[in-house]
């Protein structure tokens, strides 16, 4: 996030965690605190003569992409067939999601407002103690073994932001995830960008999240995000995340990106369409704005337009996009809301005297008014609050092609 008006504490190592608790290092374990100084500096994307990737010479050998693509490359291959009556593809490509059966549930939310640095920012912690409010009224349950909570603003370091806390944590979220589950992840604070190193990213950078600690224990990439979270969700499992931070389109690198039709775009993207039948009625969505229903009278402009395609939505070679799906590409149903698209920032905002993230607030406030609503018309709606108070467009994307008309569940 950035903050409209206006990062680091030490680091915290943590140990190894049970099953089905979180639990790092005690107190008395940990290396002391060292006093906040000299001056903490900004993150990487804020520093003063900071260079915009973006603005910079491709790297050596780089070739411009070709336009995006209106039909799958040709080595695309749908997901496997799943198990009877889950995973059956739907018209258009869309799969449906697993039932959450087992009633387990699992949380990690996350706040950090960096306090004392020269990138603070106000609304981060708030942001994590609404979501969790909401949470507990859906049934999830506030103990050591269902629910982490991690801000800067704790006495007890070993619920402290830092790296190490927040990998564990990400860890022991997954941890003994079974079919039926639901987990549920949240961030709000600082992202960034970073040099890619793998050679995923046609743009050459990978997306970050920001702890505490990012100076001197570093960030923390997308990759990382993907390989100890996105990977170990099983199928039938589904995995809710909302990332409320800066470049934050892709930070948990899903390979499918959802436009405002509920429909994938990059590879594919044309032919990938939720079922006809329910497919959006451009009259029936003008008859319910005059009825005051959902979206307001921004939702039809919203359905035809939602936002350019950034890197992982078509601007990549067929063969490279074929190989970053087959890579990234999994089983469990994991969904991610971006606070913004990967070539955005996302505001640390004060709406009604309350400092909150813009895409926190958003996401809170749809749910309150419509607690009975797809996952497609949540994005309309997200997007039609913020739309006109602020720049940054809401991202919704998944790890498998999925059925967007269904009900958001958790």
């Amino acid at each position: 996030l950035i903050n409209l008006a206006a990062t680091n504490l030490p680091n915290l190592v943590t140990g190894t965690h049970p099953l089905d608790s979180f639990s790092p290092l005690p107190p008395a374990l940990a290396p002391p605190l060292p006093p906040l100084s000299p001056p903490l500096q900004q993150p990487q994307m804020m520093q003063p003569g900071y260079q915009d990737p973006r603005m910079m010479a491709p790297p050596m050998g780089y070739v411009q992409p070709p336009q995006p693509y209106s039909q799958p490359p040709p080595s695309f291959q749908q997901p496997p067939m799943m198990q009877p009556g889950y995973g059956q593809p739907q018209m258009g490509g869309g799969y449906q999601m697993a039932p959450l059966s087992t009633g387990r549930r699992k949380a990690l939310l996350v706040g950090i407002n960096y306090k004392g640095s020269t990138a603070e920012l106000r609304g981060c912690i708030n942001d994590v103690r609404n979501v969790k409010a909401f949470l507990l009224e859906k049934g999830f349950v506030d103990s050591p073994q269902t629910m982490v909570v991690l801000t800067d603003d704790q006495m007890d370091r070993s619920r402290m932001p830092t790296r190490a806390n927040m990998m564990a944590a990400m860890k022991w979220l997954v941890t003994g995830a079974a079919s039926g589950d639901s987990l549920f992840f949240h961030f709000s604070g600082h992202g960034s960008q970073v040099r890619d190193t793998n050679g995923d990213e046609d743009d050459g950078f990978d997306e970050t999240i920001l702890p505490v600690d990012f100076q001197s224990a570093g960030q923390i990439v997308d990759d990382e995000i993907h390989d100890t979270v996105v990977k170990a969700v099983p199928l039938g499992c589904r995995l809710t995340a909302v990332f409320d931070s800066c470049h934050s389109g892709t930070a948990m690198d899903l390979p499918y990106i959802y436009d405002a039709n509920g429909m994938i775009e990059g590879p594919g993207g044309p032919t990938m369409q939720p079922p006809a039948q329910q497919r959006i009625d451009p009259l029936q969505m003008g008859l319910g704005m005059m009825m005051g229903g959902l979206g307001g009278p921004q939702a039809l402009s919203s359905l035809l337009g939602g936002g350019r395609m950034h890197k992982k939505q078509g601007r990549t070679s067929r063969a490279n996009a074929a190989q970053v799906i087959s890579a990234k590409a999994t089983q469990g149903d994991v969904l991610m809301f971006s606070g913004c698209r990967d070539d955005q920032t996302s505001v640390d905002a004060t709406i009604a005297g309350n400092a909150t993230g813009a895409m926190s607030f958003a996401f809170m406030e749809t749910i309150r008014k419509f607690p009975s609503i797809s996952y497609q018309q949540m994005l309309v709606h997200m997007r039609d609050i913020m739309r006109g108070r602020f720049k940054q467009i809401v991202q919704l994307s998944s790890s498998h092609p999925m059925d967007m008309n269904q009900p958001f569940a958790i």
